[in-house]
């Protein structure tokens, strides 16, 4: 809707910019800018937005969950997913809860009708322990420490 708008305005501020600006280095910035901001305004809204999730359902027969986003051209997308294919982001992130098939997903809790199901996904029914996790299941390198010469 921006990009029809801005699409729509464009020969209107094309005319404003000419009569205003004394240069034609003027009427192109200012064109420049406002052709910039309506068709990168989408892909910027796309850019947020395509990570949260508008409904989510439950399988029991499977066992396995269902949530829907929101793709760029704004058709249900659906992604399916066991609470054992969901992994924590590693460092707390604005917009993801949980990647589900390393697909990152943005849920809000107060959505779930039964807590427990938020709790399951998440992995808060687990046993919690205290041990590191193996560094070559994590993927995550040890640092090499080089011992000093002595002279």
């Amino acid at each position: 809707m921006t990009s029809a708008v801005g699409l729509c305005i464009q020969p209107m501020v094309i005319q404003k910019a000419a009569e205003v600006g004394s240069s034609l280095a003027a009427t192109i910035g200012v064109c420049t800018i406002a052709g910039f901001f309506t068709f990168i305004t989408p892909v910027l809204i796309h850019l947020v937005t395509r990570k949260y999730v508008t409904s989510i359902e439950y399988n029991e027969k499977d066992d396995e969950y269902n949530a829907t986003v929101i793709s760029f051209f704004l058709k249900p997308k659906k992604i399916q997913f066991k609470p054992f294919e969901v992994r924590l982001p590693l460092t707390q992130k604005l917009t993801i809860t949980f990647y589900a098939k390393e697909c990152p997903l943005f849920v809000d809790p107060q959505a779930f009708d039964d807590v427990m199901h938020y709790q399951r996904i998440l992995g808060y029914d687990k046993p919690f322990t205290f041990e590191k996790e193996d560094d070559e299941n994590s993927g995550l390198k040890k640092p090499v420490v080089k011992a000093a010469n002595k002279i």
